[in-house]
């Protein structure tokens, strides 16, 4: 039997590269195509489905996530000028999908920075990108000691707080009719850089492109056969290519929801969201899923129909 099994995994694996690699060639993830341009078809065709909410309680459909979306990025290119990289701080909540969204759309390249590392480390990533903009909230800020006097901090509520009537008017007008390539920003390839966590010595930054970005969503589309009411449970953090790629990206290209959770170690708030939401799709790591089997009662998790861990070695007790 194990032989059997041992065979049939291999024709499984077998298959699934074969299927990915048609998806990548015959689905348009081809070079040149932006995520932002990804996400304004998607939007439009799913305009009154819901989108992205979290676990404070704010849900926003398709319609208005794109909406804010190109709102929030006309600020978002006033307040950070010529700079094409912009830094992004925030926990997996509707704020900081819609930045990372906003960023995309403005043509620039998002650096979603570890927040749960030194500040001497942020520092260093802040410098290597040579940021002078980095999007957070005060109420985020003050929960991270010592992150307050980060260089080019901006809050996003005062962000949105400049965002006038005549403005999201426009904005509105601009999501319903305007050209859809008029909507993005021409922008590099080059999508967002991700840090290492910088155990081994100072993080590196790893440079993502839209294609690379695309490409591995076509190959979780083949894998995870998403369906058009699924929902994803969000708990990883943008600033790992884990969590960028699937707990942000995957979703909102792809017309599913996500409900983010901001405090991913909360196996309590975790569990409610999971029920609430009736989520079906759960990414997460070995060290999430060991404090969700102690604090999540087996009934919160009963309408999730695939878990998928990563970036850790897979305990035996998971």
């Amino acid at each position: 039997m194990l032989i059997l099994d041992y065979l049939r995994l291999r024709l499984f694996r077998h298959k699934l590269a074969i299927y990915g690699r048609f998806a990548i060639e015959t689905e348009g993830a081809k070079p040149g195509r932006s995520l932002g341009e990804h996400f304004v078809q998607v939007a439009r065709k799913n305009w009154p489905r819901r989108c992205i909410s979290d676990s404070t309680g704010r849900g926003l459909n398709y319609g208005q996530t794109l909406v804010n979306s190109i709102a929030l990025s006309a600020e978002i290119e006033k307040v950070s000028g010529r700079q094409e990289r912009v830094g992004i701080m925030l926990p997996p909540s509707v704020g900081a999908a819609l930045a990372n969204i906003a960023v995309t759309l403005a043509g620039k390249v998002s650096v979603n920075l570890n927040y749960v590392v030194s500040k001497e480390l942020i520092e260093s990533a802040v410098q290597q990108c040579g940021i002078d903009c980095v999007i957070s909230s005060r109420g985020f800020v003050g929960k991270v000691k010592g992150l307050d006097g980060l260089r080019g901090l901006v809050f996003l509520e005062d962000i949105v707080g400049k965002i006038k009537f005549a403005s999201k008017l426009k904005a509105y007008l601009k999501a319903r009719f305007a050209p859809a390539e008029t909507l993005v920003k021409s922008s590099r390839d080059l999508a967002t850089i991700i840090f290492s966590s910088g155990s081994s010595g100072e993080p590196k930054g790893v440079m993502l492109s839209h294609h690379n970005i695309i490409s591995n969503i076509e190959a979780l589309r083949t894998a995870f056969r998403l369906k058009s009411d699924d929902n994803l449970c969000g708990v990883l953090p943008f600033f790992h290519s884990f969590g960028f790629t699937c707990s942000l990206w995957l979703a909102v290209i792809s017309g599913v929801s996500a409900s983010y959770v901001t405090s991913p170690l909360d196996g309590g708030l975790v569990g409610r969201s999971t029920r609430q939401n009736k989520s079906t799709i759960l990414f997460a790591t070995p060290t999430f899923l060991l404090s969700y089997i102690r604090r999540v009662r087996p009934d919160d998790f009963a309408s999730l129909r695939t878990v998928a861990v990563g970036a850790e070695k897979l305990k035996k007790q998971i």
